[in-house]
């Protein structure tokens, strides 16, 4: 599961990879269901989005190597 984490806390990442990980509008889409509070496996963004979750995948580990989301187990 994922969930938003705060750019000003903890270890922030170069703004320019931050920049390149929220230029996708498919992004925006993910950011904007995880802002609703809630901690959400891949499965559940990919239902909600009418997408694949290998798809939502990818876009996870774009967002959590920018240090946007954080991956909890």
């Amino acid at each position: 599961m994922c969930f938003l984490t705060s750019y000003l806390t903890g270890h922030p990442r170069p703004l320019p990879r931050v920049l390149s990980a929220i230029a996708s509008g498919r992004r925006w889409q993910i950011l904007r269901e995880l802002l609703k509070g809630e901690a959400l496996p891949v499965y559940e963004v990919a239902r909600r989005l009418r997408a694949t979750p290998a798809g939502i995948s990818k876009h996870f580990a774009v967002l959590h190597a920018s240090g946007i989301v954080r991956r909890i187990l």
